[in-house]
């Protein structure tokens, strides 16, 4: 009889204890998610993501390209925490037939080094991205997406965007509005390049959209400023759109906003004297608009800046920061990969010449902060312009070089680049 009730007492307990984390998958926190190249791993990482309490990490394969089959999304109800995508230079691609990624309202997402194109919803907003949540996006590439409005993001929630190219993104179906970022929410916008876009780059509406350290070139619009709204335009470019740099009411903050028209309550200059170069790979993950010798815009900025410009270059180099998202450096190497695929081990990396320099010192780091490099040579004598780096594993990798001077001194580094080692 006494084991019988002592059997019915643990049953009870048993029963209370499943009922109460019905639903619930203890994990480890923060739960580390590694994707195999394989858009049924992608979606499968989505899905644990949605489904488990506290943070996850996802690192995507460095440098694959996934195709998935439907949007991405992202849940309040699992995704309790911060869900942070590592992208290691991969590419979301869409095939001209999906919404990419979607945050709903409460969660809260990170997004690094990843490319996101190909996108198509012209029957909604929001191509690549559509924010509810929280969204912070870093040293990604959104490009050649397409939507009614936001063909690049779509922003209804909060959203921080740091180091990011909007490139060729599109409008379609009934939309006539922006097609970087649709902003109908807080969205600050840091060292970013909005090139080659349709109608307009930034529609800044919502509560608040901040602008800083940008630059706005090359599209058919500008900014298109909303009445009643926060708009802070600080240290950026807006030139060379087609129809207009900015249109709406002049409502902004300006400081130290340059263009070569009087639409956007700035400093009015000429486009020569912007001396702009065109868009291009000049160092770092995404593309820039460089500033050539003599541009009005090196050390113009005014205020506080960020540490690094779009590429990671260190602000400021001279006297003080450069307006827009690219930082002029003053006779520095200037790293360029000479690849960035491999079917080798042992490739080779190389840098302009110094006219000053006695030597050389490189650095490769699977890290951002080059703080573990893999390779690290400073004995590089004048003649080594290149320099063979052997056996990396198989990753997504940064690298920089600085100049020797005959005093014994170094320059500052140069542009923080990047490549992938895949070895076939």
């Amino acid at each position: 009889m006494f084991y019988s009730r002592l059997w019915g007492f643990l049953t009870t307990l048993i029963a209370i204890f499943t009922f109460s984390v019905e639903g619930t998958v203890a994990q480890p926190d923060p739960l580390v998610l590694n994707v195999a190249c394989d858009n049924s791993a992608l979606a499968a990482a989505f899905t644990t993501a949605n489904t488990t309490e506290g943070d996850e990490i996802i690192n995507l394969a460095a440098g694959c390209t996934y195709t998935p089959a439907a949007t991405l999304e992202l849940h309040p109800d699992g995704a309790d925490g911060t869900v942070t995508i590592n992208g290691n230079g991969a590419t979301l691609n869409g095939g001209n037939a999906i919404r990419l990624i979607r945050i709903f309202s409460g969660a809260t997402a990170s997004i690094d080094y990843l490319t996101l194109t190909n996108a198509q919803v012209y029957d909604a907003g929001g191509g690549a991205i559509l924010n509810e949540g929280t969204l912070t996006l870093t040293n990604s590439i959104v490009s050649n997406n397409g939507a009614s409005q936001g063909a690049g993001i779509l922003n209804q929630g909060t959203l921080t965007v740091d180091r990011v190219a909007f490139v060729g993104n599109m409008v379609g179906g009934m939309g006539f509005s922006a097609t970087g970022i649709y902003n109908a929410g807080s969205a600050t916008i840091l060292n970013s390049t909005f090139s080659g876009n349709e109608y307009q780059a930034i529609r800044a509406g919502g509560t608040m959209t901040h602008i800083r350290y940008s630059t706005i070139v090359n599209n058919e619009n500008g900014v298109g400023r909303v009445a009643a709204v926060d708009i802070v335009i600080e240290n950026t470019v807006i030139s060379q759109n087609s129809v207009s740099n900015c249109t709406g009411p002049s409502n902004a903050t300006i400081t130290a906003l340059y263009a070569d028209d009087n639409s956007c309550d700035g400093t009015v200059v000429t486009t020569e004297a912007l001396n702009l170069g065109t868009l291009a790979h000049n160092g770092g993950f995404t593309q820039t608009h460089a500033l050539l010798h003599g541009s009005v815009l090196i050390d113009a900025a005014v205020g506080d800046c960020p540490p690094t410009d779009q590429r990671g270059v260190e602000r400021p180099s001279g006297v003080a920061c450069d307006v827009g998202a690219f930082e002029f450096v003053h006779s520095l190497p200037d790293a360029a990969p000479l690849l960035n695929m491999y079917d080798s081990p042992v490739f080779v990396l190389t840098w302009s010449n110094v006219s000053w320099a006695v030597g050389y010192h490189i650095q490769v780091d699977d890290n951002a902060d080059f703080s573990s490099p893999n390779f690290n040579r400073d004995d590089l004598p004048i003649g080594a312009l290149s320099v063979p780096v052997d056996s990396l594993p198989n990753g997504f990798y940064y690298w920089r070089v600085r100049a020797q001077r005959a005093n014994g001194t170094w320059s500052e580094w140069s542009a923080v680049d990047t490549f992938v080692v895949q070895v076939m």
